[in-house]
Formats: structure tokens, sequence, C-alpha cells
């Protein structure tokens, strides 16, 4: 032990005694905390400036007049309302177009757009069951900013949720003033009489519909009759037409196939004038090569205006083959005007100027619009041709069944006087249960109880409407309340920042104690690593001391339990300190790597700023697996409350990651010893590491 303290204090002698030495020292203590001040205080309250993030208004509704002559604009009003939230700044904006505009242009980074229907969509029912446009659409720049989208998609919804409940608070209101119109009319005593009346017609009308039921069985044998003169007809479909519209449909396949072909050949010929002109390029161009090229342009164009004049007018295959029919008439015209004037000697690019430009075209054209067109042309063609095959087909399987249904209709006719017997028994009866809810309507209006029905219903549709168009509120009750985002990143940005630390250390101080550096000395290996090891550990302390008082007395972070604050600080420090300086002193600068690379990959998925849950499974199946996810659990129960005694047992897991890293220090270093120092000598040969 003695001779551990003894390189530690030798250590810091050293330290203290150099200017520079002690300069370093002192920027390596504070730079964890700066990184780690820095990004807690950028997130302090990143959620309170909302109101900086611009959400274009706009609307095209047309607005509704209701049946009074009353002209009602829903669009400007919900404008008008929603411009009293200040959590964004929502900017009406005249012209729906320039709003939508200004959102591609990124100087909006969203718009909410009122469609034309809005208004009548939400005071007439009716129109809007049948309407399936949408009332409102909602535009977003989603490459301008990852957060801003889910900013002003969370301030969309928000929106939206109020709109749907004005609506279903118009329709409720609405409706319910319908509804005290009609009661409006009669008093009480008149609609209870009302009710009796209109009951008692149904009651008579049932018994006179029973008796109207029997009249029916004189007309079972008129109906035998016409059912045996239909029998005498042929329902079949002819045979022929069928196969007809199966060869037609091999015809279409064949010509699909013919036109295709046509269209390689059209590849090939303009692979040819491709050929041609790149003989004729950088030099000059004699009348002869003009002719050929001529002559061959003006076949290709009319092979292409054979397979146009195939092709049905107004289509897109049509439309893609004018195109290129055009193109090699600029061709032939350039070509044929160059001869005409007797312009020879000279490059092909002074008579068709940028000629590759032209074939490529003519290809693309081919290949992406004609070709794609044809075949969708065809297909569709055959497509129809199958559906008309099948639907003769079925036809024909229906209308051979007609005479076995009309033989099934005549013995079902037969037996019509049964049936009709029945219907008059159910007419009857419904007759006997009308008398009996006749009674029971006169009995409630006796006693009353209908009347306050009616009276409920004849309440204020104002209150109807408010209450129905949100009948449940939600109550929040916070669990662990957290003041600000900052202090709710604290922990995992104070992790990091301990990390960072001791990777800054490991970078800046020898990991290897030298025993010549020390009296006496002949010390033993495990002592000059427990000496080397203090003195890291010590660093790593002032840097986590630094840093929780900061979080504490700069930042005022929250924190309910700042000694045990301090005491997560400390512990964080030792662990990551045994690992960082373990893992560099076993293997070099291979150790400073894999210290980085967990680093960066707790960064990622130790679930310190997103949940573990919707982070990829690979986080999920590795992040148990080191000790960031204990140390910012750990502070969390110290800074916003704790849970039993659940941040014993996170300091308890984190101390297993110290005990790893000792062991790696203290005896798997051993086995490395050569492997390091081949590895560094290695580097040092290279001159540059």
């Amino acid at each position: 032990m003695g001779n551990v303290l003894r390189i530690f204090f030798s250590d810091l002698r050293n330290i203290g005694a150099h200017f520079f030495s002690l300069v370093i020292a002192l920027s390596v203590l504070l730079i964890p905390a700066l990184y780690a001040w820095v990004n807690i205080y950028a997130n302090w309250d990143p959620y309170g400036n909302t109101g900086n993030i611009k959400i274009a208004l706009a609307s095209y509704d047309l607005g509704y007049t209701d049946e009074d002559g009353v002209y009602i604009n829903a669009g400007q009003e919900i404008i008008e309302d929603i411009c009293k939230s200040e959590a964004i700044d929502w900017t009406p904006v005249d012209d729906p177009d320039e709003a939508i505009n200004k959102v591609r242009s990124g100087e909006y980074y969203a718009a909410l757009i009122m469609e034309e229907n809005l208004s009548r969509n939400m005071y007439n029912i009716t129109e809007a069951l049948r309407d399936k446009n949408a009332s409102i659409t909602f535009y977003q720049n989603a490459k301008v900013n990852a957060i801003a989208n889910k900013i002003t998609t969370t301030a969309a919804t928000t929106a939206e949720h109020n709109i749907q409940v004005k609506y279903l608070s118009i329709l409720i209101e609405t409706l319910f003033e319908n509804v005290n119109e009609v009661l409006d009319k009669v008093d009480a005593e008149e609609r209870m009489d009302a009710l009796v009346d209109m009951l008692t017609g149904l009651r008579d009308n049932l018994y006179e519909y029973s008796s109207a039921v029997s009249s029916l069985r004189a007309l079972d044998t008129n109906l035998v009759g016409a059912i045996d003169e239909a029998l005498k007809h042929d329902y079949g479909v002819s045979q022929g037409a069928i196969d007809n519209i199966a060869n037609a449909e091999a015809a279409i396949i064949n010509i699909k196939g013919a036109v295709l072909g046509r269209l390689d050949s059209f590849d090939a010929r303009l692979k040819e004038i491709e050929d041609a002109l790149n003989g004729m390029d950088g030099g000059a161009v004699s009348e002869d090569a003009l002719s050929a090229l001529l002559t061959s342009i003006s076949s290709t164009k009319s092979d292409m205006q054979s397979i146009r004049d195939a092709l049905p007018t107004g289509s897109a295959a049509a439309n893609a083959a004018d195109r290129m029919i055009a193109q090699l008439t600029q061709m032939e015209e350039q070509v044929r005007t160059a001869l005409d004037n007797g312009v020879s000697g000279v490059p092909i690019t002074n008579i068709l100027g940028n000629w590759q430009e032209h074939i490529d075209n003519l290809r693309s054209l081919n290949q992406n619009q004609l070709r794609p067109a044809i075949e969708l042309l065809f297909n569709g063609m055959a497509k129809d041709t199958q559906t008309l095959y099948a639907l003769l087909n079925s036809v024909d399987t229906t209308m051979a069944n007609i005479p076995a249904v009309l033989g099934s209709s005549k013995a079902a006719l037969i037996s019509l006087g049964d049936s009709i017997n029945y219907l008059q028994n159910v007419l009857s009866g419904a007759a006997v249960t009308a008398d009996k809810l006749l009674d029971r309507v006169i009995e409630l209006r006796d006693s009353g109880k209908l009347d306050e029905l009616i009276m409920l219903l004849d309440g204020d549709p104002e209150e109807f409407a408010d209450f129905l168009s949100q009948p449940v509120q939600v109550v929040t009750e916070s669990v662990y309340p957290v003041e600000n985002y900052g202090s709710a990143v604290a922990p995992f940005y104070s992790t990091l920042a301990i990390w960072v630390g001791g990777v800054v250390i490991a970078a800046i101080f020898k990991t290897e104690a030298a025993p010549e550096d020390y009296l006496p000395r002949r010390m033993k290996q495990r002592q000059l690593f427990w000496g080397r090891f203090t003195t890291f550990f010590f660093l790593s302390l002032l840097q986590s001391f630094i840093i929780v008082w900061g979080d504490l007395h700069l930042l005022h972070c929250q924190c309910l339990e700042p000694p045990l604050f301090y005491l997560c600080g400390a512990l964080t420090s030792f662990v990551f300190t045994s690992l960082i300086f373990s893992l560099v002193l076993a293997f070099g600068d291979v150790g400073k790597a894999i210290v980085v690379v967990i680093m960066i990959t707790q960064i990622a998925g130790s679930s310190g700023t997103y949940p573990i849950e919707i982070l990829p499974p690979i986080f999920s199946a590795i992040y148990l697996f080191f000790p960031f996810p204990y140390a910012i659990n750990a502070m969390r129960e110290a800074m916003f409350g704790m849970y039993g005694w659940d941040i014993y047992m996170y300091l308890l897991e984190l101390m297993v990651f110290a005990v790893l890293g000792l062991l790696i220090g203290l005896f798997v270093r051993r086995s490395f010893m050569r492997v390091k120092l081949f590895v560094e000598e290695e580097i040092e040969r290279t001159g540059i590491l």
C-alpha cells in the first residue's frame, strides 16, 4: 500500500511541478464538464420555443348558406381560433397556393389548408356522408428538420382534435335544435295524444292488411299461365360468339408480340444510325455519307410511322410514338437541308448539333414510354377480352338455368295458398302486438315517465353539444415530475461526460508506470498498476465532482437528493476509470479504439434520450451489457425521486463492470503484453502514428 501511495503522490508532484503539465491537467478536468453543461443547457427547454416554428394557415373554403339564408365560413373561423394559440407561430396566408409553395421552399415548416367542402360538410351531415374528399389537408416539409417534423405533426394533430370537437359540437347542437323545433310545435299532452293516435291507426291498418292478403289467392291461376308461356323461349348464348372472343384474345397477344418485335427492330436501326454518326464524328462529312444517313433516318421514321398507325389515337402509346416521329423528322430535315445547300466537308455536329442527345432521346422514348405504354395497352385489351369471355360464359350458364328457375317458381306458386295463410296469421299477430303496445303507451302517458323523456330532449342544445363533443375529460397526474427537459437529459450527458473525461485522461497521460521512475525501483507490477490507477481515478473523480457541481449550482438542474447524486458521479468515475484504464493498459492503441467504440455504441443505445423500446432491436439486445444504463438510471433516481432500493441495485450492477475492468488490468493484460509490444513497435515504424 505504501508503494501505491508513493506512486500516486509522485504523479501529483510531477503534474504540479511543471506549468504546462498543470495547465493541461486543469484543462482535462474542465473539458468534460463543459461538454456536459453545453449539451444540457442546449436542451434545457427546446419545446418552450416552439412558438418560433412557422406553420401557414390558409383556406379554399367556399362557405355554406343554411336554410335561413345565413352564410357561414367555418374555414376562416377555424383559422381565427387556431391563431389564438401561441404554442406555434400560426401564420395566416391569404393565398393557399402561396402557402403550399412556401412550405416547399422551406420558409414554413408546414401548412394547414382548409378545403372547399369544409363548411358544407360541417353544417350538412347528409353532404358530409356522401363526400369522400378530405376537408383539411396538412402539408409538411419533411426534409428541413427531423425534430421540427415531430413538432409540426403534434401541432397539426392538436389542431385536428380541436376542429373535430368543434365539428361535433356544431353537429349535435344543430341536431337538438331541430328536435326542439319539432317538440316546440306541440305541448306535452298533445305529444302523448298524437302518439296514441298513431299507434291506433297502425293497429287498424294491420287488420286491414290481413284482410287484403286473402285477395292474392285469385292471382295464382294467372301467374302459373304466364310462367308456362315463358318456358317456351330459348335462353342460351351462341357458342360461336364465345369462341370468337377467345380467338380475339389470342389475336391481341400475337399483335402485341409483333409490335414489340418492331420496337426491337427500331432499337437495332437506331443503333445503326448511332454507329454511322460515331463514324462521322470528328471529321468532315461527305455527301455520300449524308445521303446514306438520310436514307437510314427516313426508313426508320417510316417504320415508326407504321407502328403509330396501328395504335389508337389519343393513347399514351400513340403520344409517345408521335414524339419519336417528330424527333426523327427534325433530324431528317436537318440532313436534307444540308444536302440541298451543298454542305459537305464539315463536321456532323454542324449539321445535327448534339446528335447524341437526339439518339438518347429516341432510345429513352422507346424504352421508357412507348414500350411500357404498348404493353399496358395490349395487356388491358387482353384483360378486357378475358373478362368479356368469362362474362359470356357466366351469362350462358345463367340463361340456361332460367327454365329450371321458372319451373321452380311455378311449383312455388302452386303452394302459395299455404304462404298466404301464413302471412295472414303474421299480420293478425302484429295487430294484436300493436294493441298491447298501445295499452303500454297509454299507461306511460298516465304515469308521466314518457313526458320526462320529452322534457330531456327539449333541453339546451349548447349544453348537449358541449358535453357530447367532449364526453371524457383526461386529467394528467405526473409521477416523479421533472421540471424541464434539460434536467431530464442531465443524467445521460453527465454520464457521457465522465466517460469522455476518462478517454481524455487516457489519451494524454501514460497508463504504464515505469519502475525506474520511483523509489524503491524494484516495485511489483500490481503496485505499479494500482499506483497509476489511483492517479487516473483521482483525476476522474475531480472531473465527476466538477460535472455534478455545475449541474446543480450553475445550471440549477432539478435534484431531490444531491448527496446521492455526488455518490453516483463518484462511483461512475471509478467504474469508468477501471474499464478505460485497464483496456488502454492491456491493449494500447487498440484498447483506445475499443474505448471509443464502447462510447459510440452507448451514445446511441443506452436509453439516455430515446426509450430503448423504440430503438432498433440490436440495441435492446446488447445495451444491458454496457455500463451506461446503470449509471444513468442511478442518477435519475437521485435527481427525480427514488423507488424503494432501486438506486442501490443500479449502483451494485454498475460495480460489476469495475470488477470486469480490474480483472482485465491485473490478469488478462499479462497474456497480451507481447502482442501489445509488437503492435506498438509496428505502429512506431510507420513514422506517422
